[in-house]
């Protein structure tokens, strides 16, 4: 009967993982090569075990990752080098959109103890290339989203502006047909008005000129002329309406303002 040793786990693990793993020994010799590696790079596992990491992939030294491996060496501390930064660990072709013909890679370099001691660094690279190739669709999608944002806003706004100024203008439409329908009104009042008015000015020349009206009669008279020229000034303002304006009156009501309307004040 076949014993279940602690090898026998390892190499199940790394097998059956849906990720790249590798062991590296403190000289960053490989040690062990799963066989998810062995599928995505084409180097098989005899291959790889035993030789330098950095032989096998000298761009590994001149990207900065050999410093990283060695600094988990060093500090016993795990690191992880983002897609976003690093794009991939080893270069492994993949032609998933927005790759640049290289698989992305997240890579995780976790220590591997004997006691205090760090005798090697565990590699796990996860391909991330559908993922960056969704979030960059993701991206440009919420660009366009943003940019169709902002084109709507830009579309009220002119809607707004456009709508302010339909405002304006019936206001001005308002106020023009008011002040027609008040000048048409005020200059025939004042034609009206200013018939009989010649007559009782004519009259009270011809009633002032007589010597049979008494000192009371004539104060009297003086009145009416006084009056008389009130209505005399009045009927000027109206025929000099230029603009609608009005003043308050009783009970919440209002009437032309004839000194605005006229410019006279």
């Amino acid at each position: 009967m076949a014993r279940l040793t602690h090898r026998t786990v390892n190499q199940a693990l790394m097998s059956g993982m849906d990720m790249g793993a590798l062991v590296l020994d403190r000289d960053l010799t490989i040690r062990d090569w799963n066989e998810w590696l062995q599928l995505q790079t084409r180097i098989l596992s005899r291959n790889a075990v035993g030789q330098p990491l950095l032989d096998l992939f000298p761009c590994l030294s001149r990207r900065g990752i050999e410093s990283m491996m060695r600094q988990v060496l060093d500090t016993g501390m795990a690191t992880l080098l983002s897609p976003l930064f690093h794009r991939y660990f080893i270069p492994i072709q993949n032609d998933a959109p927005a790759t640049d013909g290289r698989m992305i890679q997240q890579a995780k370099l976790l220590p591997l103890k004997q006691g205090e001691l760090t005798v090697g660094v565990l590699v796990l690279l996860e391909d991330y290339s559908e993922r960056m190739a969704f979030e960059q669709t993701l991206t440009c999608r919420n660009t366009e989203l943003q940019d169709e944002r902002q084109r709507l806003c830009r579309t009220l706004e002119e809607l707004h502006a456009a709508h302010r100024k339909l405002q304006e203008t019936q206001q001005r439409l308002v106020e023009t047909e008011r002040l027609k329908t008040l000048m048409e009104t005020a200059g025939a009042a004042a034609h009206e008005i200013n018939q009989p008015l010649q007559v009782i000015m004519t009259s009270l020349e011809i009633l002032h000129l007589e010597n049979s009206v008494d000192a009371q009669g004539q104060n009297i008279l003086g009145s009416i002329r006084e009056q008389v020229n009130r209505i005399v000034k009045v009927l000027r303002q109206m025929r000099k309406i230029q603009r609608y304006a009005t003043t308050p009156y009783a009970a919440g009501s209002a009437i032309v303002d004839l000194g605005t309307a006229s410019g006279s004040c």
